[in-house]
């Protein structure tokens, strides 16, 4: 924003147009901005001096500057959305600005502006025919996705009535849906799956959101996804991993009976052979290994090398765990493929 100030002060002295006369106190301002630096707050208070001048207002029109755009492609508009000055969007609109304008990366004032969180601000756009579906390019957000990141339901509602397309993935294969699961934000996975949102979408990782809120220990969130009738056994890509098998190799204990009562498969195995008792194992879970052997968890599974879990608790030298286990009455016969 500082930045644009400073190309229209060297604007205002080069076009020296003869009706605009730049009083001392916005000539100071432009001045000042030109080579200051504060917050946030502070930018904004000075981007609302300035552009809601009289003086400066003239100009704007009279200079056509409202899409004026510096070496990184940021113009008024964009500059005023990202710092909520609602009064400055308003101006600049009326006077002409494209209200689509894209930066360098492909950010419109509808995207800064829901990054940023001004719900005011949103809504002007969208009243001026802001594109709710455009995305920026570094990321390939939309602004529903960070409407979603910051958990604000206002902005959410009014992009998905302006026509906002619900399942739009970013470049990580991320939904608006799968961020809001992320970020715990309850209220607006509700809303965005009120207006169709996919409840088994998978990211490119494979994760959806049962693995969202299984990794992050979201006990209402996962219960929210497996009524609305999300996936329970999806697995990720890279691993084969399921959320009961993240739950259980982060001793999220709840998490784990809601997705067994809920109908998780207690021993699918990821792309290693590794099941949700073999994690438990491996990760020092014995409370975790008792619920899945209650569950009817294989007390006799084998890895690939043909090790059984007991084997496998007794090399790891996991005293807790191999009592748990011989409390389940396992075959001590097994042996793995070296026959031991």
């Amino acid at each position: 924003m500082l930045l644009v100030f400073g190309n229209l002060t060297s604007m205002v002295h080069d076009f020296g147009l003869p009706k605009i006369q730049i009083p001392e106190n916005v000539q100071a301002i432009l001045s000042f901005s030109k080579a200051w630096y504060g917050t946030r707050e502070e930018v904004r208070q000075v981007a609302a001096q300035v552009l809601n001048h009289p003086v400066m207002q003239q100009f704007i029109v009279a200079t056509r500057a409202v899409d004026l755009q510096n070496a990184n492609g940021t113009s008024l508009l964009l500059s005023s959305a990202s710092g909520g000055v609602v009064a400055s969007v308003r101006l600049l609109l009326a006077a002409g600005a494209y209200v689509n304008l894209r930066d360098e990366n492909g950010w419109t004032a509808l995207i800064w502006a829901a990054c940023k969180n001004h719900s005011d601000v949103v809504k002007v756009l969208l009243e001026a025919g802001a594109d709710p579906n455009i995305e920026n390019w570094n990321y390939g957000h939309a602004a529903l996705v960070w409407a979603a990141y910051n958990g604000n339901p206002t902005i959410v509602q009014d992009l998905l009535n302006a026509g906002a397309e619900v399942d739009h993935r970013n470049k990580e294969g991320n939904t608006a849906f799968l961020v809001a699961v992320r970020q715990n934000h309850l209220d607006i996975a509700r809303i965005l799956f009120n207006h169709g949102a996919y409840i088994s979408a998978q990211n490119n990782e494979g994760a959806n959101a049962l693995i969202q809120a299984a990794k992050r220990n979201n006990l209402d969130m996962l219960r929210f996804t497996i009524q609305s009738g999300g996936s329970l056994n999806a697995k990720t890509t890279k691993y084969g991993d399921t959320a009961l098998m993240w739950a259980t190799s982060r001793g999220y204990l709840e998490v784990m009976r809601e997705l067994l009562a809920s109908g998780a498969e207690v021993d699918l195995a990821n792309l290693d052979g590794y099941t949700a008792l073999s994690m438990s194992i491996i990760q020092n879970q014995p409370e975790a290994a008792r619920i899945l052997l209650a569950f009817g968890a294989d007390i006799n599974q084998r890895a690939k090398d043909g090790d059984s879990v007991l084997m496998e608790a007794v090399n790891l030298g996991r005293q807790d765990m191999v009592e748990v286990l011989l409390e389940h009455c396992p075959d001590m016969s097994v042996e793995n493929i070296n026959r031991k």
